[in-house]
């Protein structure tokens, strides 16, 4: 009888790349590349993950006017299950088309003025009302929890693992 080996150590890196610029400015604008490489090579046979590090990532802050909300009869809980709801979607699968694997979705938002435009329905006035007008939205950076650099200049690392036993 054999014994049975059980791998419980995770992921295991094979390689990590460094992209690299002199000029951060520069290095921002492979960001969307960086991404769509991210999921074609997750998408590779034996992948688990793709780890990108010194990304300046945004965030969105939403800032909600107590006095609008009450005026229309919403609340904190309505505005967020509203934004909640448009990014819920469920998953539609994928299909082969030829040797590629293509991901089927539904288009998200990708700009916040599209997300401003998301409405409620106003509990004391009976008519719709806009995210915008219940308060501010906007984009700011959020504080890096990696910085990477190289040879002194700013970089991204670019990790890719594998599945145990792959």
């Amino acid at each position: 009888m054999e014994p049975e080996v059980k791998d419980e150590f995770g992921s295991v890196p094979v390689g990590s790349y460094m992209i690299v610029s002199s000029e951060s400015s520069d290095l921002a604008k492979s960001q969307k590349s960086l991404r769509a490489l991210k999921e074609k090579v997750e998408d590779i046979k034996g992948v688990d993950s793709v780890v990108i590090k010194g990304f300046n990532d945004k965030q969105a802050i939403l800032n909600l006017d107590s006095n609008k909300l009450e005026g229309e009869g919403l609340n904190v809980t309505d505005v967020t299950n509203a934004i909640n709801q448009e990014f819920d979607t469920s998953p539609l699968g994928d299909i082969r088309a030829g040797k590629e694997k293509v991901k089927l979705s539904i288009d998200t938002y990708d700009r916040l003025d599209q997300v401003k435009k998301i409405e409620l329905f106003s509990k004391t006035k009976r008519e719709p009302v806009t995210i915008s007008q219940l308060g501010s939205l906007k984009e700011v950076e959020k504080q890096k929890s990696d910085i990477v650099s190289y040879n002194g200049k700013p970089a991204y690392s670019f990790t890719v693992n594998i599945k145990p036993g792959a």
